[in-house]
């Protein structure tokens, strides 16, 4: 909806702040720019990057090239131009306010010259990816990077490869993570949102930083427990056992028995189920007063007529 687009979306966004001062003093939307590879960005896009500009709300710029079609058949070559799209909407933003708040973002991808497809989680997805995240941080701007985009259809062994392997890379190398999206970014499963909400909780254990100090080192502990000890009755386990050992909420741990148990459900199931119990449980909540959604629908109302209007 070009800039119409965006001052609609802040009217709604400072209805639920309470005050557009309220939401202009910490935003919490961002727009969302996208590049038209190769080497070009349209008039309604460069709109809404100015717009969101003014206002200093963040918008995350993204260029999205694929291999052999709208970048190089290279990762090197893919990896500049792409590059050289984002910063050239950075300077556009830059010039209509300086300091306006932007979040370098791509999802650069491959293609399966076999079926044509786009892919998401090809190694070479991924690792454009995480180099674009590297690029991002090396001009010092907070990056998003899709890393944890899958090809797979549905919750199988095909997808949890895909996400621990874009998941670990994106951990590693990106600020913030897009997930959940199946089937080259096409499809959404109610029970991914749980899936992918437990892998998030494993990814920030595995990148946070270790920690040298003498709390951590416990060579009083060792010294305490001595040789052919055991430290499971120590103070010091009992003290740090929850930070320091990821704990899962759906995937499994215990043993088979348990698991048999349990009724032998495989992790789609269980978290389905847990999907459906957050479901049944915001039923009945009231997150804005009345009188505030019926504002924002009639804004949002509005803004469907325009775009209408537009297309004819």
């Amino acid at each position: 909806m070009g800039k119409e687009g965006v001052r609609d979306a802040i009217r709604m966004a400072s209805l639920a702040a309470g005050s557009e001062e309220a939401f202009l003093k910490r935003p919490f939307i961002s727009f969302w720019v996208l590049t038209m590879p190769p080497m070009r960005v349209d008039e309604n896009t460069s709109n809404v990057l100015m717009e969101a500009a003014r206002w200093g709300v963040p918008s995350v710029i993204s260029s999205g090239g694929i291999l052999g079609i709208t970048s190089p058949m290279s990762v090197e070559s893919a990896l500049v131009h792409t590059h050289a799209e984002i910063l050239a909407c950075i300077a556009l933003a830059q010039l209509v306010n300086p300091g306006a708040p932007v979040i370098y973002s791509s999802f650069v991808r491959g293609m399966d010259m076999k079926t044509m497809c786009v892919t998401m989680s090809s190694p070479e997805s991924i690792l454009m990816r995480g180099a674009m995240a590297q690029l991002g941080r090396y001009v010092g701007l907070p990056t998003q990077m899709p890393t944890n985009l899958r090809d797979g259809k549905v919750m199988d062994a095909q997808h949890g490869f895909e996400t621990g392997m874009g998941g670990a890379v994106g951990a590693l190398s990106t600020d913030f993570i897009i997930g959940m999206q199946q089937d080259m970014d096409l499809l959404v499963d109610f029970a991914d949102l749980i899936y992918s909400d437990e892998c998030m909780t494993i990814l920030q254990r595995l990148a946070r930083p270790m920690n040298f100090d003498d709390e951590t080192l416990a060579y009083d502990n060792m010294v305490e427990v001595g040789h052919g000890g055991n430290f499971l009755d120590s103070e010091h386990t009992l003290d740090h056992y929850q930070d320091e050992l990821w704990t899962p909420r759906v995937m499994e741990r215990g043993n088979w028995e348990n698991w048999e148990a349990k009724g032998s459900k495989d992790i789609r199931e269980v978290c389905l189920a847990e999907a459906r119990k957050l479901y049944e449980a915001v039923q009945d909540t009231e997150l804005l007063p009345q009188d505030v959604r019926d504002a924002i629908d009639a804004i949002a109302a509005q803004s469907g007529d325009k775009a209408k209007n537009i297309k004819r």
